[in-house]
């Protein structure tokens, strides 16, 4: 049996990479702060992109298997339970 995807999926992950690229922006610019270099923005974007893309596809991969595990536990309570003498 196919599955349709499910966009649910998306929004709790976009969520998840939002968090993880403000992280990685706030992060390095802390850091930058302290050091007094140059380039202190085009590091924050890096790493805030850096962030953005781990936080989305690890979200992702949760809510995927989240997904699947349901389905099959739906798939699993509709059919008749087997008569355990047999």
């Amino acid at each position: 049996m196919r599955r349709r995807p499910n966009p649910w999926i998306a929004v709790p992950s976009l969520a998840a990479g939002a968090f993880g690229g403000g992280l990685g922006w706030v992060v390095n610019d802390v850091a930058c702060r302290s050091d007094f270099g140059s380039g202190c923005v085009g590091r924050s974007i890096f790493w805030g992109g850096v962030g953005f893309a781990l936080g989305l596809v690890g979200m992702a991969v949760i809510m995927v298997l989240v997904s699947r595990s349901i389905a099959e536990w739906r798939e699993y309570q509709e059919r008749e339970p087997e008569d355990p003498r047999s």
